[in-house]
Parts: C-alpha cells; structure tokens; sequence
C-alpha cells in the first residue's frame, strides 16, 4: 500500500502525475483512490481545496500551486518549463474593483456581450470618454435612449444599444466600466476566433449564483471578508467596517487613499444587500440568514471541527436574535416615554457624543427647539438647535420649516430633528438646501443606532468563542 500523504503533498502528487491542471473534485478522488491520500474527514474535497487556497494566499509566488480558474490547480513549475501559459493563470488579490458592480447586473450584460467582436466592448467605453464634458459645461448621462442615438455612431452605438436593452435598461453603458473589468479579469468571456464567447467559468457565474465562480470573485474582491466582518460583529456600520477594511486593502492591494477604500466598502455592501446576504436598518448592516448560509457553505469542513460550524452558526442566529429584539424593545420604550423625558434623553445622547453645554428649553415658547448644544468642528465652534419629535406619523417639510426659521433666535448655524418615525420625501429634499441653514434628519432607526452606539439603553458583554486550529499540531520544516 502507498504511504499515505498530507492533503497538500496528495494534490502535487496527482497534479505532476497527471500533467495537467484539474479540478480540485478531481484531484482528491483521484489521490482517495490510489490510495496515497486517507481521511476521516467527510468532506475532504472542500478540505484539500481550503488548503491550496490557503497557500496560495499566504506564500503568493512561493506558493507549490497556481489556480487556473476557479477551484481548477497546475503546479508552479509548469510556468518555467513551458506547461502552463502565464497569461492563462488567475492573480490573487492582484486587481482589486473600486466601483464594484452588483452581480445581477454583471448577470444581465454578460449575455448581452456574447457574440461581441473582439475589442467592440472597449471601442464602446473609449467613445463615451470622449464626451466627458467640463464642470461648467457637464454632460447629462441620464438618458439613454437620447444620448446613445446622439453621441455614438457606428459599432459603438450599437454595442451601447445592446447594452443598455439587453440589460433590460438596468445599466447604462456610460457605466458598465466596472462590468466590464469583472468580465475581463475572472475571464467570463474570452476572445474566440475575433469573437467574445461565454467561457466555462461566465457559464457558472450565471447558472450558479453561489458557484465556485461566484465564490472566487467574492474571495479576490474582499467581499466575503466584509460578510465575515459583518457576521462577526453582529450589526455594524460602514463607519466601524472601514478599519479593518482599510487595513485589509493597504496589505492585499496597491489602494492608498482612504476615500477609495470607503468608496470601494459602500459598493460592496450595496453588493450584499441586493444579493440578500446583509439587511439594513438605517445605517447598521447585519447579516441575514441566506447570507450565513452563504458564509457557512464557504468554510471548509472536517470531521474535527464539523460540529463547531454548526455551532457557529447558530450563535450568530441567536446573537442576531438578541439584538433584533433589544432594537425592538428600545423601539418600543421610546414610543411610550413622557415627552419631556424623551428630550432628557437626546440631551444625554449629545453630552455621549461630545456636545457641550447642553441644555433643555421651555416646555413652551421654544420656537420649535427642544434641545441646544454646542458641537466643535475643526477648530470653530458650532451652536445647534435640536427639536424631537416622538410620534409615529411622518415629519414633514412644515417642521423643517420652522426650526429653520426659528435658528436665529438661539444663535445657531444649524439645526437637527431627531424623530422616532420617518421623513417625509419633501423634507429630505429641502434638509441641505444650498444658501440655506443646514438641518440634520435622524430618523428612528438611526435614533437606535446611536443610543446603542453610545451604550444608552444597552448593556454589551462580550462571549469568548473558541475554534479549533489543527495546523497548530502540524510539524512544519525550518
């Protein structure tokens, strides 16, 4: 009988006697049945897969393994001896997409690009630049079916008809810059013969939604990491998520500027909402149980530590559970709370947020203010009129009105309105209107935001969890 390998030493093994790149699937049956690779394990496929993936992210060039395409491995050698073409082998981590698009629309136009001449899709972007416009004179995109007719003749009209149609009018060519980036990299469509064609790997990105494809490209753009970060802490805000993210980015890419790295979180938590994977209240993302599945069905599994994830699992539900129901009963006090009590608590909630000199008006003759504060900004200074408002209807514009009008009575430059309901949508529109005194809307959900934020009403202990780490056990070579 062979001496039985590591799951590592097992797929090189397999790979140099097969010389040929294979799927991960393929590689473990096949060291299981020459019996060179033995496992307790239950899923030792997603096992030895987790494992390549590991190295190749933590060794990089010094890596054994290249990936081919997703979840499909040769070995690194092949690159020198002329069995693999560089060209053809996948980078890790090595183009990160700022204005990462949602999935479905990379869905619709994909599709809609097949069958395009090699170059027409490039040839179509080149020819919007040319009309980018000036900031005095600035180019009204919103449109399509006008400006398409136009601005662009020829083959880029058409590919910009195409696009725009055939993606059932959801993407506007003007753009699908990133689209396009995302097909070109994880090679969803490949120049055949002059002519772009759905590849293997665009073919499981459309039929399989949570594919192996799918999975790469969330893994390489740092979208799992943020649905991990997410699961983690339960419910969170960009504002906590940009840390972590930004030193994920700083590691992994060539991203520098922090407004990037904030702009690059925001498209990917617009990613995850649209897929289901994350829900919003406010400005608090938490994840969502389609979105634990997801995370769950992505972390590989042994025999060991198969029970942990399940586990793990349910913690987060309860976790979740917990949370949601301490929102709701913080929902519920508010709603019942003696109206002059509720406006000792925002004034509790400004003295936590580090407004000084806070103090509560008259119960009457307030001129629509509830609330005053002073709040430093850079090196200025700032007075703040704050009116509450604890009902269930809507605020509307007639309110924002008067506290804005009623400002110059207390010295201030601005105003917020705190509600345990909603905005009405003329209110929101008029809150910053240019020339005049700007007034902050924070709505309910917000409102429980920031008294959980702030450790108002709430009281956060923290639980230790433990996860088993075999590789601690594993003797490795100097």
């Amino acid at each position: 009988m062979n001496q039985p390998l590591t799951f590592l030493a097992a797929a090189e093994k397999t790979l140099a006697d097969a010389g040929e790149p294979m799927h991960y699937r393929d590689i473990t049956r096949t060291a299981l049945d020459g019996g060179f690779l033995v496992t307790q394990g239950k899923t030792p496929e997603a096992t030895l897969n987790a494992q390549i993936a590991v190295q190749l992210n933590e060794r990089g060039d010094e890596s054994t393994f290249v990936r081919v395409r997703p979840g499909v491995y040769g070995l690194r050698r092949w690159l020198d001896d002329g069995t693999l073409d560089p060209d053809s082998v996948m980078k890790v981590f090595g183009a990160l997409i700022p204005h990462y698009p949602k999935n479905e629309e990379v869905h619709l136009v994909l599709p809609a690009w097949d069958g395009a001449p090699g170059g027409a899709i490039s040839r179509m972007l080149s020819a919007m630049w040319e009309h980018t416009g000036t900031p005095t004179s600035p180019v009204d995109w919103t449109d399509p079916d006008s400006w398409i007719g136009e601005r662009l003749e020829g083959e880029s009209q058409d590919w910009a008809r195409r696009t725009w149609e055939g993606s059932k009018k959801r993407v506007s060519p003007r753009y699908c810059d990133p689209h396009w980036h995302v097909i070109r990299i994880y090679q969803l469509l490949e120049s055949n013969d002059g002519t772009l064609r759905l590849t293997d790997a665009g073919r499981d990105f459309l039929e399989h939604p949570e594919g192996e494809t799918a999975r790469w490209i969330d893994l390489d753009q740092g979208i799992l990491l943020i649905l991990r970060l997410v699961a983690e802490a339960g419910s969170t805000t960009p504002a906590d998520l940009l840390e972590p993210w930004f030193e994920y980015l700083l590691e992994e890419t060539k991203i520098r500027a922090e407004s990037t790295a904030k702009g690059a979180l925001s498209r990917r938590l617009h990613n995850l909402l649209d897929r289901d994977y994350v829900s919003r209240n406010g400005t608090t993302y938490s994840i969502t149980e389609p979105g634990l599945r997801y995370l769950e069905a992505d972390r590989p599994t042994t025999v060991q530590d198969e029970p942990t994830v399940d586990l793990d699992a349910e913690i987060r539900r309860l976790q979740q559970a917990k949370r949601d129901g301490v929102r709701e009963g913080i929902r519920d006090i508010l709603a019942e709370m003696d109206p002059f009590a509720f406006e000792r608590l925002i004034q509790r909630l400004l003295d936590a947020m580090g407004y000084q000199d806070t103090e509560q008006t008259a119960r009457s003759g307030d001129g629509g203010a509830d609330v005053l504060g002073t709040i430093k900004v850079g090196i200025s200074e700032i007075k703040e009129v704050v009116q509450v408002k604890r009902q269930k209807a809507n605020v509307g514009r007639p309110i924002l009105d008067g506290l804005r009008g009623s400002l110059y009575r207390f010295d201030a430059v601005q105003g917020t309105i705190i509600t345990t309901s909603c905005f009405t949508r003329d209110a929101r529109a008029v809150a910053f209107d240019r020339g005049a005194a700007p007034i902050a809307l924070i709505d309910g959900d917000t409102l429980i935001d920031l008294l959980i934020k702030h450790d108002i009403g709430v009281e956060k202990r923290k639980i230790e969890l433990w996860s088993l780490n075999p590789d601690a056990f594993v003797e490795r070579e100097d």
